[in-house]
């Protein structure tokens, strides 16, 4: 084990920033120095300093959004922190004053039970009956004008408003998307095409932040990219993939297209046009293609149950009781899998490094995975010997729309459990009775139980002592008994904001039970040996209405279900 590699994010979109603001949250630096962790910051962090000369931790990010979602983002200027070695005084210092997001102003008085706190704001949505919420990602905010807001666990409607961190140099790492760049007089980004048109504008900033970025790290691991699959990001993904396989073809790139919840409401049903269907299916195939072409592994991840739905609906997480069609609330359940997946890449000595873990969960060219998590890990008083022997793996929730957890016929697969006690994977009693007295580690248990329960995998086990931390502005998904009786430790940072300690387990999958949602698209869109260039077309010529055709010609379009196509076959060859 070597030292831990660098890692740049993207997130290219309204959803994506939703789940990059929680992501980045539960590392915070500040609420997590690295005396009392196991992490190394530096993987997804870059040191700078302040005009105090004091150290700063900013994420390595690059961030897209249409310019009316950034809302009340705490985006510092980039005269406010100076590059590492350089001296503060060759910047001037801003005159604007500081802008605090809800949660630096009201954090201290915060009750997470969600009682109501009146503040007022600028750039909030309307909470009025009659205004229908908008799409994450597509739609500019309701109004800009001053309102009143109640500050409770699902009342964040932008990403801005509970993202505790700070961007190094806003110049370069955020992309505030206005609309006259993609259509003029429409407040949309809702194709590929627009995307790929806005990207080409602004591809040689996109690029200078990228490599700004690279040449600042000793050792560049590789990328993660989390896009919004339904609408017009992804063409500005599209074309970053292009750039990330011409010049870092050798680094790991981990792409996650992320699916956000749809309101479970009539009027947004009314609103769902076929048009508007046959957009958004060609953007995910769009997208899936061009992770295909320039992604090591890649995955679909949401809380919906059918994306090829007309009407997609959310999953029910058993013991989660808040409303998963929030997109603050989903998205947190996102960034709760993806921060314990990475985390084993995240250690001082990396155990499982980002480029290792894509490289067993494509191998036979299987670039899609299916994802799982089970936050917390219900064990409540059980050893885990016992939960695994009672319940086996049947708390994991799968994060990829389509498909089921068939851990039977998967041919790898990759386990990381979290603040599993190691007092408590065996008892005496269970040791004398099994006889299994060689099982005294979380590993070497999830080794043997895998082994007899699914014997035609391959299974790499990463154990971290690190426990997952549920604390605000993380929502509190399920009630005080839940998280009393399955989490390991309870402590409080102020009188009314506690914090829990719980036991995870994320999975990842590579099983040729992918192909289903593979088939599932191609079918849908017209590919494949039983579809029609007619049907195809269907599929194309809204998205192309969009703009200008000549940035995705239908002959690109169809190149890309073909790849689709040839990469379901690589399951079906099995």
């Amino acid at each position: 084990m070597g030292q831990p590699g660098e890692i740049i994010t993207f997130q290219v979109g309204n959803y994506a920033n939703f789940v990059g603001a929680h992501f980045f949250n539960l590392q915070d630096p500040h609420l997590n120095p690295e005396h009392e962790t196991d992490f190394c910051h530096r993987v997804f962090w870059r040191e700078g300093q302040n005009f105090q000369r004091q150290k700063i931790l900013t994420p390595r990010v690059l961030m897209f959004d249409l310019k009316d979602n950034w809302g009340n983002a705490f985006i510092r200027n980039s005269n406010d922190v100076s590059e590492p070695g350089i001296q503060p005084g060759t910047f001037a210092k801003s005159n604007q004053p500081v802008k605090q997001n809800r949660v630096d102003q009201v954090e201290k008085n915060i009750s997470w039970d969600g009682k109501v706190q009146t503040v007022v704001l600028r750039n909030d949505s309307s909470d009025s009956d009659e205004d229908l919420d908008p799409l994450p990602g597509t739609h500019k905010s309701a109004n800009a004008g001053k309102k009143k807001v109640k500050l409770g666990p699902s009342d964040f409607s932008s990403w801005g408003e509970y993202a505790k961190w700070r961007l190094h140099n806003a110049d370069k790492a955020a992309f505030r998307i206005p609309n006259y760049m993609y259509n003029a007089g429409s407040e949309e980004l809702v194709s590929y095409g627009q995307g790929l048109d806005v990207y080409n504008k602004i591809q040689e900033n996109v690029e200078d932040g990228i490599r700004h970025y690279a040449e600042d790290c000793d050792h560049l691991e590789g990328f993660h990219m989390l896009v919004d699959e339904y609408d017009g990001f992804t063409g500005i993904a599209g074309g970053i993939l292009e750039h990330l396989g011409d010049e870092y073809d050798k680094k790991a790139c981990l792409g996650l297209g992320l699916n956000h919840p749809f309101p479970d409401n009539e009027k947004w049903s009314k609103r769902r046009t076929l048009k508007e269907y046959k957009i958004r299916i060609s953007n995910t195939a769009q997208l899936w293609g061009s992770f295909t072409n320039h992604s090591r592994v890649f995955s679909s991840l949401g809380v919906t149950e059918d994306i090829f739905s007309m009407n997609p609906s959310s999953k029910k997480f058993t013991s989660v009781v808040q409303d998963c069609t929030s997109p603050y609330i989903s998205s947190a359940i996102l960034a709760a899998a993806l921060d314990s997946l990475s985390s084993p890449y995240r250690l001082h000595s990396p155990s499982f490094p980002l480029h290792e873990m894509t490289s067993v969960l494509n191998a036979f060219g299987h670039k899609m995975t299916i994802i799982g998590s089970s936050t917390p890990f219900p064990m409540g008083q059980q050893t885990l010997f016992s939960a695994l022997n009672k319940d086996g793996f049947s708390s994991l929730n799968c994060l990829t729309p389509n498909v089921s957890l068939d851990l039977d016929t998967a041919l790898g697969n990759v386990f990381v459990t979290r603040g599993i006690n190691q007092d408590h994977v065996m008892s005496k009693s269970e040791c004398r009775e099994y006889k299994h007295a060689d099982i005294n580690s979380v590993t070497s248990c999830l080794e043997l139980f895998c082994q007899e329960s699914y014997p035609r995998s391959v299974h790499v086990i990463k154990n971290l002592s690190n426990s997952f931390k549920m604390r605000y502005p993380f929502p509190k998904l399920y009630d005080d008994v839940y998280l009393d009786t399955h989490s390991t430790k309870k402590q409080f940072t102020n009188p009314q904001v506690p914090c829990w300690f719980l036991p995870a387990l994320t999975t990842a999958h590579n099983t040729p039970g992918t192909s289903k949602i593979l088939e599932r698209l191609i079918s849908t869109i017209g590919g494949g040996t039983g579809g029609s260039a007619m049907k195809l077309k269907t599929f194309y010529e809204p998205s192309s209405a969009t703009c200008n055709s000549s940035v995705v010609e239908f002959e690109d379009f169809a190149d890309c279900v073909t790849e689709l196509c040839s990469l379901k076959d690589t399951y079906s060859a099995e």
